[in-house]
């Protein structure tokens, strides 16, 4: 539960559903590993973070602002976040639009349909995903989420423990290799979040690259890109 600048509580919704596909390993996102590994860290502005609210959207959330942030930025889409959620889900890999949720494979199918990205990619390591953030912009990342990430710690870390709640989209949208951790790692992802700028720091967390490994292990995570074309 979370609770908004009037004070009451609103309740945390996870909407992003997921379906396994063994084409997505045709697909790889290949950066150049060889030049990620000469820089240290990068943080991308992808400006104020979205508020989901009380709605299952986050995937449209994710991909609206993945859109929306450079390198690439289309800034004036003629969708709002909430309207790409309800496209993505007549895209996506279930009949009918009667439920909560979507995939990003849904999200991204509309996107390359309406002409905003010519080609969707996966990552499927660490190195790979941390490689792409650092040369080439966000990531929109679904994962299971779990409820020692609903809350950032005092150190604004979210931790891959405890129960798991739902599926959910959110950012990756910088990293540090160097950065030392409270639990004694190094290197830490900074994500963005969907539910507000009262969530961590103006709506951003960090998540270790142990953490994130950890979820890239899971056979339900995913780590999407996309050739995007400016319109």
């Amino acid at each position: 539960m979370r609770r908004s600048e009037g004070g009451e509580i609103k309740k945390r919704v996870f909407g992003r559903l997921y379906e396994p596909d063994v084409r997505d390993a045709n697909f790889p996102i290949r950066p150049k590993m060889s030049v990620a590994r000469t820089i240290n860290f990068k943080y991308w502005h992808p400006g104020v973070p979205l508020d989901q609210g009380s709605e299952p959207a986050c995937v449209g959330y994710a991909s609206w602002k993945w859109l929306y942030s450079r390198p690439v930025s289309n800034r004036s889409m003629p969708f709002m976040p909430y309207e790409l959620y309800k496209e993505a889900q007549k895209w996506d890999e279930w009949s009918g639009e009667q439920y909560e949720g979507t995939s990003i494979r849904g999200a991204f199918k509309f996107l390359k349909n309406e002409g905003y990205v010519s080609e969707y990619q996966w990552g499927f390591d660490i190195e790979t995903v941390l490689a792409y953030v650092l040369l080439t912009g966000p990531i929109v990342f679904g994962t299971t989420w779990f409820s020692d990430m609903s809350d950032p710690d005092s150190n604004n870390y979210i931790h891959v423990s405890g129960d798991k709640l739902g599926g959910h989209a959110y950012m990756l949208v910088g990293a540090n290799r160097k950065r030392k951790n409270p639990d004694g790692t190094v290197g830490a992802f900074r994500m963005l979040n969907s539910w507000g700028s009262s969530w961590g720091s103006n709506g951003r967390s960090w998540l270790s690259f142990t953490d994130v490994e950890k979820l890239l292990g899971y056979n339900n995570t995913e780590a999407c890109v996309a050739v995007e074309l400016k319109k």
